[in-house]
């Protein structure tokens, strides 16, 4: 199963849909991501924007969701950056958005009792629970 995403006017997201790989078919039976957007193009209106996504990330970086940001340079779909943690970070090699400090490391014996660590955003730091993080 192929995937693609719509684009609005700024490359954001608007919309991800499932298409059967025998529709990306040319004559001598390989893949072009040209034939999904004709067929999309022809059901959705000449004027929308496609770009073929990967479900695997095996291309494109990741895989698209609803809001993230398509881009033309480097030709990879970036994911929003959270709401809930304004002082997160771009990581420009791994092309995703990251705390500015590192998750602490925890012991498996801390692990198997239950505890975790959870982004405080109003500390700017990790702190340690026990249970499930709550946001």
């Amino acid at each position: 199963m192929a995937h693609f995403a719509q684009l609005n006017e700024d490359d954001v997201v608007v919309f991800v849909t499932p298409l059967d790989n025998k529709l990306l078919l040319d004559s001598t039976g390989s893949e072009q991501e040209s034939k999904g957007i004709d067929y999309l193009k022809n059901q959705f209106g000449s004027n929308t924007k496609w770009v073929q996504t990967s479900y695997h990330h095996k291309f494109r970086g990741i895989y698209a969701g609803l809001g993230f940001q398509y881009n033309r340079e480097t030709d990879r779909f970036e994911a929003p950056k959270p709401r809930q943690f304004p002082s997160w970070v771009w990581d420009e090699g791994r092309h995703v958005w990251r705390p500015p400090v590192p998750r602490p490391g925890l012991s498996p014996e801390q692990y198997d009792q239950g505890f975790m660590p959870q982004w405080d955003e109003e500390t700017i730091s990790w702190k340690i629970i026990q249970g499930p993080p709550t946001f």
